[in-house]
């Protein structure tokens, strides 16, 4: 390692724009171990959510390259064509992940052949509230219920896998600013705030990625659930979505290939790495930092049980700590 990465590595670790931005990027990748990807897909089915653009795309693409089929999910027909057209051997899946119904029809569609991967992906923070067909929040519904129907529904095609199947949680950095407030998350009613959602939406999908990885384990599938954290990416979804943010960071920002690389590697990696924790820069890092912002095991099943009664998928919420590491939510 060379005097200035030796010396700036540790700065990016307590920095937020040196850590998220593409410098931590840039700092860290020469460490990564080309065999992690240096393997051949061939004959494996992995499917991507919000596949259309920004990580999404280029996540498929890489897979792609390593010869994967994927199996590319968005909720725009046209935009969807036109991004299979572009990955050599995808296959498309048009499908709103707001509608629980249109999501129930995807997860028979896709439980037809074995999964190695399933990347929940699809993201968006919108300025107002808006109502589903079913009556939740259109952002809850993609976010938060449409993974836990899919995981459920597809979890046994992924341990049909050759290797260990892979559940993929694309998180946020937002998801440490905060504790999960199950009426913020459904954000049903009072003022919306959109970027709040959007966080404790994320805060959810790590909880629910821990979850998800105590039933496997419960059940003896050989499946690895993940959450992980892109960075700071340049996408569409963060333009539109946060665009004084946009405006402010952009220089700094990664691009979409560099965000979408922990996903690759989860997904890819001969073996996956340590189950049930959140990656950055394919590292484990802690999920609570902020004060105030730890959560329990009651936590885990409040959110659990409330997915499992808006989505009427009747399983109990798995309990126990997960092999091979500390207390969920830290890493040791």
């Amino acid at each position: 390692m060379g005097f200035f990465r030796k010396l700036m590595l540790p700065l990016a670790e307590l920095s937020v724009v040196g850590s998220y931005g593409r410098g931590g990027y840039r700092l860290r990748s020469p460490d990564f171990d080309p065999a992690d990807l240096a393997v051949d897909l061939r004959g494996e089915r992995h499917v991507v959510t919000g596949a259309t653009s920004g990580l999404g795309l280029a996540a498929a693409h890489a897979l792609s390259a390593l010869g994967a089929t994927v199996v590319m999910v968005g909720r725009d027909a046209e935009k969807l064509a036109r991004a299979v057209e572009g990955v050599p051997g995808a296959v498309g899946e048009r499908c709103d992940l707001s509608d629980l119904e249109e999501v129930g029809a995807l997860a028979a569609r896709l439980g037809k052949q074995p999964l190695a991967s399933l990347v929940h992906n699809a993201g968006f923070i919108v300025p107002e509230r808006r109502l589903t067909r079913q009556g939740h929040e259109s952002a809850f519904a993609t976010h938060v219920l449409a993974p836990f129907v899919l995981s459920h529904r597809l979890m046994d095609r992924l341990a049909q896998a050759p290797r260990t199947g892979r559940l993929v949680w694309v998180s946020s950095g937002g998801m440490y600013s905060q504790k999960l407030d199950l009426a913020k998350a459904e954000a049903l009613h009072g003022t919306y705030d959109g970027v709040r959602a959007y966080a404790q939406h994320k805060r959810a999908q790590v909880l629910l990625s821990e979850s998800f990885q105590r039933l496997f384990e419960a059940r003896g599938l050989g499946v690895a659930s993940n959450a992980m954290h892109p960075g700071w990416v340049d996408t569409p979804g963060v333009e539109v979505g946060l665009p004084r943010f946009y405006r402010r960071m952009k220089r700094w920002l990664r691009t979409p290939e560099a965000g979408a690389d922990t996903i690759v590697w989860l997904c890819a990696r001969p073996t996956p790495p340590a189950a049930g924790r959140f990656y950055l820069d394919r590292k484990a890092r802690r999920t609570e930092i902020v004060p105030g912002t730890r959560h329990d095991d009651g936590d885990r099943a409040r959110l659990w049980e409330l997915c499992a009664r808006l989505t009427g998928i009747d399983v109990a919420a798995p309990r126990g700590r997960v092999r091979g590491r500390g207390p969920c939510g830290r890493s040791p």
